[in-house]
């Protein structure tokens, strides 16, 4: 064949004769890179069984084929492993050569380029595929160059501090004071969502107090009206670190809905008619930096909460989330309360499930709740309610990101005993899990007990008051796992049915043994911090008897959403500072743990 390798030792020296018109075929499909010279011969590497490769004096950089694992192998000076090529660095706008007519493939700058060379179906061609992590983009936004409104602006000043001089926008403790900026989006913009980071000094040394920012963003391009009204505000409150020190208040990942080529208006302001807004201070703003992204740094995301209305349904209806949150959310957080007929149905899942539990999930008149649910790829959902939607106030609380997963149709766990602790082996359907969340259903017209704990718990909250579940009730619960995914499970007959609706995989941490925080007192909201890492959102098991009424909300909210609970699990927003709010009306009767927290990207 007249091919002959000349001591290749780095790409640079790799040479290609001409006259035998060697070329890279089925770039443009990405799927696998074939190697020949036109006369159906091809490049191969050495064929060797496991036995072979390893009777060898190798050297890091020598490759094989492995007959035995069908495989090729790479040894990399310690150990042989498959042939996959990671971490692959393309700093400039890297093009394959063309050779022929052949097609070219472009590497953007900056790209990090994964390679898998495998051999799938066996024969004499490679496959390689290609996968890539783009990079981040980024727009900073510095005081100078700030727009301030005529009414209440934020003050643009020069600090001359001690060691160096900086410019910072100033931002008044009593009153709402806001700049503006505009900027063009370059047109590799791909629609990604966009992380807000406002970073901030103060004078205030009270570490207790923070700061509550909003952001608002708009896109226009050609031909659209331009002084037209921003998007819906995102907001952050963040924790004073102290006087003089750099706090980053970060607004969490969302889809500013603009286009490749916009001009992006850009809105910043101080709330500080808000009551966690308490800094005495300025907040001096010396940058904020705009990121556009295709991660998520967080697994949950809570919401300034939505009152959906116009649900109105009989049958199975989509229900679009797009406006509410970014693009790759897996699920939606409600809180919903029965305001109207008993018996009412109230139920979600994901577009495309073909689950169907809306004849046992009714939420008793008067209750409330917390549920969940998984999105399409579209961020959509669908609702089923068999009364008006009248009956109902159904708020939207928050969503969740890549860390948590959905299952398209629940996955049904049958208890072998009666009211006994079971262990509910989900290493198969949860890989890697470390959080469950499940939907409990009582499918007989009497009131049952149930509970569920992480396995190793000595927890024992599966009977007795405080755990029941009313006839065709659904209650959702939300409990850690252990490293092998198992968790436990009891319930009071068999009509009582366990779904799990998905599961966990990181940005949550989960306690063996729920932590006591039912209030102190009666009929009154209580402040409690649950952990004393500050999370985003607390996971609260709620242990109610016959209608006393509980609550649990942000804190320093005016939700004020009170009313009867059995037993459920609480997904609530934490402030700044790691506090919510709980409250109880029947002392003694009513209590609530903490079973785990969704943790900040900070």
């Amino acid at each position: 064949m007249g091919f002959a390798p000349k001591g290749i030792s780095k790409l640079s020296e790799l040479e290609i004769d001409a006259n035998k018109d060697w070329a890279i075929k089925g770039i443009d499909s990405l799927a696998y890179v074939i190697i020949e010279d036109g006369a159906g011969h091809y490049l191969r590497l050495s064929q060797l069984t496991t036995a072979q490769r390893d009777a060898l004096t190798p050297v890091a950089g020598m490759i094989i084929w492995n007959s035995t694992t069908g495989q090729a192998e790479r040894y990399d000076g310690a150990d042989w492993g498959p042939m996959g090529i990671s971490g692959v660095s393309v700093r400039k706008n890297t093009t394959m050569p063309v050779i022929g007519t052949r097609p070219q493939l472009n590497f953007i700058e900056g790209v990090g380029v994964d390679i898998l060379a495998e051999d799938n179906p066996p024969d004499d061609e490679i496959d390689l595929t290609f996968s890539s992590t783009t990079p981040e983009k980024f727009i900073v936004l510095v005081p100078g160059e700030a727009a301030l409104p005529t009414a209440n602006p934020a003050a643009k000043a020069v600090v001359n501090g001690t060691n160096f001089a900086y410019d910072v926008l100033d931002f008044d403790p009593d009153t709402e004071e806001s700049c503006n900026w505009e900027y063009y989006l370059s047109p590799d913009y791909d629609g990604e969502n966009i992380v807000v980071d406002i970073f901030w000094i103060t004078a205030d040394a009270d570490t207790g107090h923070g700061v509550h920012w909003g952001v608002k963003v708009l896109g226009r391009e050609h031909g659209e009206t331009w002084d037209n009204a921003l998007g819906s505000e995102q907001s952050v409150v963040s924790a004073n670190p102290g006087a003089g020190k750099l706090c980053r208040s970060r607004v969490s990942t969302f889809a500013p809905g603009w286009a490749a080529g916009d001009v992006v208006l850009f809105k910043l302001a101080r709330k500080a008619a808000e009551v966690d807004d308490d800094v005495d201070q300025d907040a001096r703003v010396t940058k904020v930096v705009v990121r556009y992204t295709t991660s998520f740094a967080q697994s949950f995301y809570p919401i300034t909460p939505v009152l959906l209305t116009s649900l109105v349904s009989n049958a199975w209806t989509d229900l679009d989330l797009s406006d509410y949150m970014p693009s790759g959310a897996t699920g939606a957080i409600f809180h919903i309360k029965s305001i109207g007929a008993e018996g009412a149905t109230c139920s979600f899942r994901k577009k495309g499930s073909t689950d169907d539990f809306h004849a046992d999930n009714s939420i008793p008149v008067g209750y409330h709740k917390w549920l969940m649910s998984g999105l399409d790829d579209n961020r959509t959902c669908q609702y089923y309610m068999a009364v008006p939607a009248l009956y109902f106030e159904v708020y939207l609380i928050g969503y969740t990101a890549t860390g948590v997963i959905f299952f398209d149709n629940a996955v049904n766990k049958v208890l072998g005993a009666d009211d006994t602790w079971t262990n509910v082996d989900l290493s198969s359907e949860c890989p890697g899990a470390i959080g469950i969340i499940l939907q409990f259903q009582n499918e007989i017209g009497a009131l049952k007990t149930f509970g569920c704990r992480r396995n190793g718990s000595t927890d024992n909250r599966k009977s007795g008051n405080g755990t029941h579940i009313q006839p065709a009730e659904h209650c959702l619960v939300v409990v850690g796992c252990d490293d092998s995914q198992i968790i436990q499970a009891a319930y009071q007959g068999a009509n009582i049915k366990i779904y799990i609706k998905g599961y966990i995989i990181s940005g949550a941490v989960f306690n063996t043994n729920g932590e006591d925080v039912t209030p102190s007192a009666e009929d009154t909201w209580e402040e409690s911090t649950p952990t004393a890492t500050k999370p985003t959102m607390a996971f609260i098991e709620l242990c109610n008897y016959m209608g006393g009424r509980l609550g649990a909300q942000k804190n320093g909210t005016s939700e004020d959403m009170l009313s009867a609970c059995m037993h459920n699990w609480a997904v609530v927003e934490v402030d700044a500072n790691g506090k919510l709010e709980l409250y109880k009306s029947w002392l003694g009767l009513a209590l609530m743990f903490n079973s785990g927290y969704a943790t900040h990207a900070d």
